[in-house]
């Protein structure tokens, strides 16, 4: 440590028959430290002091200092970036100062009622706005109390700190009122379609494969005949596959913007929580993204990143290209309405349109999915057979 403190200079001395100079200098019985010989010029690391007495040398040789080392060199570092190291050890200093406090809460529910029954609990233990975070084991303590003092409205709560939000997440305890699986139902027809397909597993089937059903229609009844006479009602239940149609609608802009490579940043970043802040930027030719951590904790991290930068650049799609992609998401919006069993069977594009910079195009799809869906068991008076004398 002590000779990184030591001030040592890199000297620079130009002119003709060096060997003159240099002579002058051995004479002084300065203590060269490295020598590195050049045409018509020489680098001598010397100290501070033996640089002071080369100075006092009457020459008409060019002496300069090129490079500097120990507390010269750490002085002048600091004159030349003391603006950004200032501003850091004030913002570190900012952010410690600030993580010991509280600046927002989040209670996360969409119950306005228990939402204000965990705010006053909060305020009866002293967590509010710009008050000292409370520790772990204090959290644990007050959830607790929270939870025992409102045991018919909270099934679960959790308080923690994140950064200057204190976070409260809770779930509202549901009171269900309990059916009885004895519950009288048919199966009906959720949409139009084609039946393609039936599993019965209770209920008496009114539908065969190949008949056309309209929504709403019964396919298994919980009503059990014999000779039109309803001798049983069941909690009908199955799977009905049919295949049923759909048009979708999609469109999508004919011009589109690519990335194109820039120049990018050096930067130095301090983030709190979601926001950041650049201490210091300059700009330079990056190859990739890449973020070097310095400091990192929940409540702020501080980093080196290059930054790669990209400039938009406007394209247009083809015709062709543009349907294909439309077509895409067309059948994306009917895939993520299906169930793993469920698949398109057929689809076609019916009408392409191009107005105002769009394309526009619909999209014909027939796909096999169940159609099946619980409804309460339709009424259906009994019929009796009367018997002659």
């Amino acid at each position: 440590m002590g000779d990184i403190l030591i001030n040592f200079f890199w000297i620079e001395i130009k002119g003709k028959n060096l060997k003159y100079i240099l002579s002058k200098i051995f004479k002084l019985d300065i203590n060269i430290l490295n020598i590195k010989y050049y045409d018509n010029r020489v680098l001598l690391k010397v100290s501070y002091d033996d640089y002071k007495k080369i100075k006092t040398i009457k020459t008409t040789y060019e002496i300069n200092i090129i490079k500097t080392s120990g507390k010269k060199k750490f002085y002048d570092d600091f004159l030349k970036y003391k603006t950004t190291i200032i501003s850091f050890i004030i913002s570190v200093f900012f952010v410690i100062l600030l993580s010991n406090f509280v600046f927002f809460i989040d209670i996360e529910t969409s119950n306005n009622n228990l939402k204000n029954i965990i705010r006053k609990e909060l305020n009866y233990n002293d967590i509010t706005l710009f008050s000292i975070k409370k520790s772990y084991s204090s959290l644990n303590n007050i959830k607790t109390n929270i939870r025992n003092n409102h045991k018919d409205n909270i099934e679960w709560i959790e308080i923690e700190n994140d950064g200057v939000v204190t976070k409260v997440r809770v779930i509202e305890r549901i009171k269900r009122d309990i059916t009885s699986d004895n519950e009288y139902k048919d199966i009906v027809a959720e949409k139009d379609g084609f039946i393609r397909k039936i599993y019965s597993n209770k209920g008496q089937l009114l539908k065969n494969i190949d008949d056309y059903v309209r929504k709403g229609e019964v396919i298994i009844s919980g009503n059990i005949f014999r000779n039109d006479e309803v001798i049983d009602k069941v909690h009908a239940s199955g799977k009905v596959y049919a295949e049923v149609w759909y048009v979708v609608k999609v469109n999508g802009d004919i011009k589109y913007q690519t990335l194109e490579e820039n120049k990018g940043y050096f930067k130095l970043t301090l983030k709190i929580n979601s926001k950041e802040f650049d201490i210091f930027k300059i700009r330079k030719d990056v190859d990739s993204t890449k973020i070097n951590k310095l400091f990192n904790n929940k409540f702020f991290s501080l980093y080196f990143e290059n930054e790669k930068v990209y400039n938009k650049k406007e394209a247009s799609y083809s015709d062709n290209e543009l349907k294909k992609i439309l077509e895409v998401k067309a059948k994306k919006s009917i895939l993520d309405t299906l169930e793993k069993d469920e698949y398109i069977t057929y689809q076609k594009t019916l009408k392409k349109t191009k107005e105002n910079g769009k394309m526009y195009i619909e999209v014909f799809f027939k796909v096999y999915e169940d159609i099946a869906k619980e409804e309460n068991i339709k009424e259906i008076e009994d019929k009796t057979i009367e018997k002659e004398d």
